[in-house]
């Protein structure tokens, strides 16, 4: 016989429970839930499928779980324990051991010795309490050390790794970029989180908590006393046994969770969130936009500046009234609670019939489960209502309801209600009152707007959105929608994945689906449109219309009326039809437009040339830079907007506006009609740019000569070549003043506008 081959042992297909020889064995549990020991040698224990436990015993054993959530015990030795598939446990035992988590959440016990841990796939924790010394893991590095009994250094080995928890000692933990779980246990511990979304639990002790980049939480549950804690002074402190204060360090922590004792937890400038859990707790936000989760207990709240949310997290029903500054609800115990909300603009509720009411800011209210009712107040409110039969009223402002339901909604603001069939198969009334937005679900909603200025967004599904009476805004979403605008100025958001053409003239538009099919929507009563971030094409109707290209290379065609065309960024096409149609530019450069060429250009983000095309268009509204907007024959109105603008009416009697900047108002000849000037301003260093050539009479080339000016009516000597009349506010032009010529008025100064020689530039 020889010695060094194992003994096989095979179990069954049901829950064995086997044991090996003092030799080497080699068992397999096969299916169930088995128990295998392997004693004495070295083994090799295969759990195979269902949730084993193996037993490595005396010597270098292998151990391989397998399927299902295994334990695996090496015991004395150095083993090589192996999870498999499933949140399995591993205990390395004495020695050097090999522990490799495989698939799933692993537990990895190293026990005395140098230990190597690989957790493999998963949210995998190593747990070092088995230590009788304090470690330093550090995840980023890849290892552990702590002192053994004979002073030397032990290296841990940990890779895959992304939860530590350490002895009763007084540990360093150190997480790595991922989300880490530091658990610091008892003694004085040193947690710091790294990068990532990092969770550090001190436990007892006098610990130090860094949590690194990221958004971090540090967790006080552990300690038996009371907490208070403040982000703005980086410090906790508590009364341990022996009654004294203990002080611990908080540095880039964005996240509290107390005890179950009462505390008192303090934000800092950024966005917080403090929980309170049980107890009768403080949470104090400060600056920034925080959330504050107060548990069970009498808590005040005092959200601070920014804008901040409570959630109850109560076993009973809350009524919270912002206007009032005070939440209530039944105790276990049958007692009214009355908690404190101060600076609090948002509250989520709780699973059961809750009132939640709003004040004079804008508020969100989230009511969750339950048969809730929603007052919005004062302010421009969103009203979230969850599940159940919800009342909703938005109060004074514009309001807006946000449908959660698991099917889809008929909305009908006109009506004053909504309704839905629930899980049960049941319809649901709810009741609309004060409400002018509406925000449908995933499924195929009818929303209905009433007599004002309504928002109906479809989201998903395919919607039917109707306006009614007021100047509606209908978002469709994705999904074949149908949009009738109603009564009123109405414009459709298309938000496909796709670019879009719509024809108002036709009543339709038509996308590519993201399966590559044509999607045909009806659009009825529109006379307003934004296209997607992609190359659309957006074509008016009779009537007067605005058509926003937004991104995208897009081709906007006004039709008849007088159209508004907004192209965004791209290369767009503009052709106004008839009418008196207007570009705006919404560049993120200045544009130089020209009408007699029927091209606008700019230079984009990269730095290229961009060549746009304008046709049938009579006005121009520049951008927020140094823009040339240059007209042609016709009568046109050239709106400089902000920046330092060249506005060059050319032929035709203009309407010129330069917007805030030092403008030039340009002039190529008197005889190319009367330009209006809205909005001359010399001390804000507007000119009227005057060609020679074009103009003659002798004039130089610079400021006007001051004897070439004069204020009235006529020219009063021979040099004088311009006149302004600063009761009219015409501005003429004399070829040769007071000679035998008849003065040419070629401008108009509004608001009796201020005007000297120094105003006007020869060029």
């Amino acid at each position: 016989m020889n010695r060094n081959l194992p003994t096989i042992i095979n179990g069954t297909a049901g829950d064995d429970s086997l044991e090996g020889t003092s030799g080497i064995d080699k068992i397999v549990g096969f299916g169930g839930n088995d128990i295998l020991q392997g004693n004495e040698g070295h083994d090799f224990l295969f759990g195979d499928a269902g949730n084993d436990t193996l037993f490595g015993g005396e010597g270098d054993d292998f151990l391989l779980g397998g399927i299902g959530e295994d334990s695996l015990n090496g015991d004395g030795g150095s083993d090589n324990l192996n999870g498999g598939e499933g949140n399995d446990q591993l205990f390395g035992g004495d020695g050097s051991d090999t522990l490799f988590g495989g698939a799933g959440n692993d537990q990895l016990y190293g026990g005395t010795g140098a230990d190597y841990f690989n957790a493999g796939e998963g949210n995998d924790i190593v747990y070092f309490r088995g230590e009788n010394f304090a470690i330093t893991a550090d995840l980023s590095q890849g290892r552990a050390t702590y002192l053994n009994d004979a002073g030397e250094e032990v290296v841990d080995t940990l890779i895959n790794v992304e939860r530590l928890f350490g002895t009763t000692l007084d540990d360093q933990l150190i997480g790595d970029a991922g989300n880490n779980d530091l658990h610091g246990s008892d003694g004085n511990d040193t947690l710091i989180g790294g990068e990532g979304r990092d969770r550090l639990f001190g436990g007892t002790g006098v610990d130090y908590f860094d949590g690194g980049e990221g958004n971090d939480i540090v967790y006080f549950r552990g300690e038996k006393f009371a907490v208070t804690a403040d982000l703005t002074q980086g410090r906790a402190t508590y009364i341990n046994d022996a009654g004294v204060e203990v002080v611990e360090t908080l540095i880039n922590v964005e996240r509290l969770f107390g005890t179950t004792l009462d505390d008192q937890l303090i934000g800092d400038a950024g966005n917080n969130d403090l929980h309170g859990s049980d107890g009768n707790d403080i949470l104090i936000g400060g600056e920034g936009n925080d959330r504050l989760f107060g548990g069970t207990g009498v808590d005040y709240f005092d959200g601070g500046e920014g804008n901040d949310i409570v959630y109850f997290e109560e076993n009973s029903a809350v009524t919270a009234d912002l206007s009032q500054g005070r939440a209530t609800y039944i105790n276990d115990a049958g007692i009214e609670v009355v908690e404190t909300l101060i600076n609090i603009e948002r509250l989520v509720g709780t699973a059961f019939d809750d009132q939640l009411i709003g004040d004079a800011g804008n508020n969100d209210l989230h009511g969750i489960d339950g048969n809730d009712i929603l007052i919005g107040g004062e302010g421009n409110d969103r009203l979230f209502g969850g599940t159940g039969v919800d009342y909703f009223d938005g109060g004074e402002g514009n309001d807006l309801v946000y449908f959660e339901e698991n099917s889809a909604v008929t909305a009908d603001l006109s009506q004053g209600r909504a309704t839905y069939i629930n899980d049960a198969g049941i319809e649901v009334v709810e009741t609309l009152i004060n409400i002018e937005r509406l925000v449908g679900t995933a499924f195929d909603d009818q929303l209905i707007g009433d007599a004002g200025n309504n928002d109906l967004h479809g989201i998903d599904g395919n919607d039917i959105l109707i306006g009614g009476e007021g100047n509606d805004r209908l978002f469709g979403g994705t999904g074949v929608d149908y949009f009738d605008g109603g009564e009123g100025n109405d414009l459709v958001y298309f938000e496909e994945n796709s670019a879009v053409t719509a024809d108002l003239s036709q009543g339709r538009a038509t996308y590519i689906n993201d399966a590559g099919i044509e999607v045909v929507e009806t659009l009825i009563n529109i006379e307003r449109l934004v296209g997607t971030a992609f190359d659309d094409q957006l074509i008016g109707d009779a009537g007067n219309n605005d058509l926003h290209g937004i991104d995208g290379n897009d081709i906007l065609i006004g039709g008849e009326g007088n159209d508004r065309l907004f192209g965004g960024t791209g290369v767009d096409y503009f052709d106004g039809g008839e009418g008196n149609d207007l570009v705006y530019f919404e560049e993120n450069s200045a544009v130089t437009a020209d009408l007699s060429q029927g091209r606008a250009t700019y230079i984009n983000d990269a730095g290229v040339e961009v060549v746009e095309t304008l046709i049938n268009i009579e006005r121009l509204v520049g951008t927020a830079f140094d823009d040339q907007l240059i007209g042609d024959v016709g009568d046109n109105d050239l709106h400089g907007s902000d920046g330092n603008d060249t506005l060059l009416g050319g032929a035709g009697d203009d309407l010129l506006e330069g917007g805030i900047g030092a403008d030039i108002f340009g002039f190529s000849s008197p005889n190319q009609g009367i330009d209006t000037i809205t909005d001359f301003n010399s001390t804000q260093g507007d000119l009227i740019q005057i060609s020679a050539n074009g103009f003659g009479g002798g004039l130089t080339i610079g400021t006007l000569d001051i004897d070439q000016f004069t204020i009235g009516s006529a020219a009063t000597q021979a040099s004088d070549r311009f006149i302004y009349n600063d009761t009219t506010g015409a501005l003429f032009f004399d070829p040769d003043g007071t000679g035998a010529l008849a003065q040419i008025q070629f401008a108009q100064l509004s608001g009796g506008a201020a005007l000297t020689n120094n105003d006007i530039l020869v060029v």
